[in-house]
């Protein structure tokens, strides 16, 4: 939705619906759809995160809008929203499970959570797992099996997505990319393969390749540069020639570095002279 909103206001309307493996259908996205999948109902950014939305989103959005509730819910799940019965439990018991994020959006109940995501959140609550995982059970999610039964401060920071040690952690069922385990270790000062083992224990897949044996210091130097934000995504030449300037490395260095990390490079040096000298 989010990009769809950017081409609006570059003028492009109407938009025909985006096909996603028969998520979106027929018909084409409106100024009503942005209003109403927008989490501020006012047409833009963020939008709703979930497939999951709430029948009091449905509401809110019906009053903004001057239409029938039933209309409202009929084009969310047109759009393939899954709009469910608000209950009664409080948002406080969702944020407590680390279930629901700053914009108010729930995880997928669909989607099992990884055992280390409650092993984190009895962390942070000084509440044991078991307890964590029944309040969970109890919002309707499951959780994943594990063979680590006591966690390490190392292995939080394996599981964490953004590799702090904290939520989010990583998902299930998503395979966890080469260069994402590069940086997770870096950050957990562990070797890249007791990384993998301790992943694979917590129930993670890990995507196709070789992860390094030990990580040097020039890999430590391009893993600390701005949290690498972008490790999962290929790196654009522009993005390399700014590692060598700022790392004050030659673009061939840069380069073979990068690559060992595991991230797919778009070499810069392509596009310049061949007496070039770097």
């Amino acid at each position: 939705m989010q990009v769809i909103a950017a081409f609006r206001r570059l003028g492009y309307a109407p938009i025909p619906g985006v096909p996603d493996q028969g998520v979106w259908r027929a018909g084409t996205i409106t100024a009503v759809d942005l209003v109403l999948t927008s989490l501020g109902l006012d047409g833009e950014a963020p939008f709703l995160r979930s497939r999951v939305c709430g029948l009091r989103h449905a509401k809110r959005a019906a009053a903004v809008l001057r239409m029938p509730v039933s209309d409202t819910i009929s084009r969310l799940r047109t759009l393939g929203y899954e709009v469910a019965a608000d209950d009664a439990t409080p948002e406080s018991d969702y944020r407590r499970c680390g279930v629901i994020d700053d914009a108010g959006q729930r995880a997928d109940p669909a989607t099992p959570l990884p055992e280390i995501h409650a092993q984190l959140v009895a962390r942070d609550l000084a509440e044991r797992p078991s307890t964590v995982k029944r309040c969970l059970r109890r919002l309707g999610y499951s959780v994943g099996r594990s063979s680590l039964s006591e966690p390490t401060a190392s292995d939080f920071i394996l599981a964490s997505a953004d590799a702090t040690g904290y939520l989010p952690c990583h998902p299930l069922g998503t395979p966890i990319s080469i260069p994402l385990v590069h940086r997770a270790a870096d950050r957990a000062d562990v070797s890249p393969p007791v990384a993998v083992e301790r992943l694979i224990r917590m129930g993670y897949s890990i995507a196709e390749g070789s992860p390094m044996t030990t990580l040097g210091n020039c890999h430590r130097a391009i893993l600390a540069r701005s949290g690498m934000s972008w490790v999962a995504r290929p790196v654009s030449p522009a993005r390399v020639v700014a590692e060598a300037l700022a790392l004050h490395w030659p673009l061939s260095k840069t380069v073979r570095v990068l690559e060992e990390l595991g991230l797919s490079v778009a070499d810069p040096r392509t596009h310049l002279p061949k007496n070039r000298p770097c």
